[in-house]
């Protein structure tokens, strides 16, 4: 009787020590018949990797127990694969599970609470908790603003854009979906940062296409994007006088870039209130 208490003991020991020599688990119990080794890192009861790195974190259940895995934010509000704190899931025996940790303001580092319920045929068999300090990648934020600037009589229509995101955003295409003004039925083109993008007449109507052009990039942070839209005139030939776009409105539907992924984003360039339907 002895003796089976000694081996307990020494069984509990080792499953501590292998977690503590980490010097990130805070604590973990076993029930009896549990055998647990000596290692650390990605070989121990409850292996992680990627701890440091900009690679998502992987668990690893290096024993023949499932495995019920919590994680929980500690001192920086974060997100696991999307989800909020705390977020669990289930690790089988020998399996791995990355996990997207992700902070959700533009901390690099975040705290996590990790706790890993053991059970065998539904009994519990211990539990594992540990704190980790993970490298986590800053909440993307992909975010614009556009407001008309005072068109006049010339039948342009300028306007400025703002990257209020912490994500580059670069142009790619655009569309006029609508104009409060009743007369015209195009735009004799379009400039981003005085730069020519649009030669050619752009359409207005929501059911139009998309009309691409070369890539332009307004940077995260970047307040004073200027954009003109070229005379609005009615259908006709070139010979139409330009229509007014004094306190007109206009909605428009930009395709755009970031992060690798291609978005489309429609915004409402008004002056005083916007009229659009």
């Amino acid at each position: 009787m002895i003796r089976r208490t000694f081996l307990g003991l020494g069984a509990m020991s080792i499953a501590a020590g292998a977690l503590y020599s980490t010097n990130a688990f805070t604590s973990a119990s076993a029930g009896r018949g549990v055998a647990v080794n000596a290692a650390d890192g990605t070989d121990a009861l409850l292996g992680i990797d990627n701890v440091d790195s900009s690679d998502d974190p992987v668990f690893i259940n290096n024993t023949s127990l499932e495995m019920e895995v919590t994680l929980e934010e500690s001192d920086t509000e974060i997100t696991f694969d999307g989800n909020s704190s705390p977020f669990s899931f289930p690790l089988p025996p020998t399996e791995i599970r990355s996990v997207e940790i992700e902070a959700t303001d533009d901390s690099e580092n975040a705290f996590v609470d990790i706790t890993a319920d053991l059970s065998e045929n539904g009994t519990s068999r211990g539990q594992i908790t540990l704190q980790r300090d993970f490298s986590v990648s800053p909440a993307e934020s992909i975010e614009f603003t556009g407001e008309a600037r005072s068109p006049g009589g010339s039948g342009t229509y300028r306007f400025t854009l703002r990257n209020v995101g912490n994500v580059d955003i670069t142009f790619t295409g655009v569309r006029i979906d609508q104009t409060t003004a009743e007369s015209p039925t195009r735009s004799a083109g379009l400039e981003l940062n005085n730069q020519t993008v649009v030669e050619n007449d752009l359409h207005i109507g929501e059911d139009g296409p998309l009309v691409s052009f070369d890539g332009v990039t307004i940077e995260a942070g970047q307040d004073n994007f200027e954009g003109r839209f070229g005379q609005f005139r009615p259908g006709g030939g070139p010979g139409n006088s330009p229509a007014s776009m004094d306190g007109e409105d206009l909605r428009v539907t930009f395709q755009f870039e970031a992060s690798g992924e291609t978005f489309t984003s429609t915004t409402d360039l008004c002056i005083d209130g916007c009229d659009l339907d």
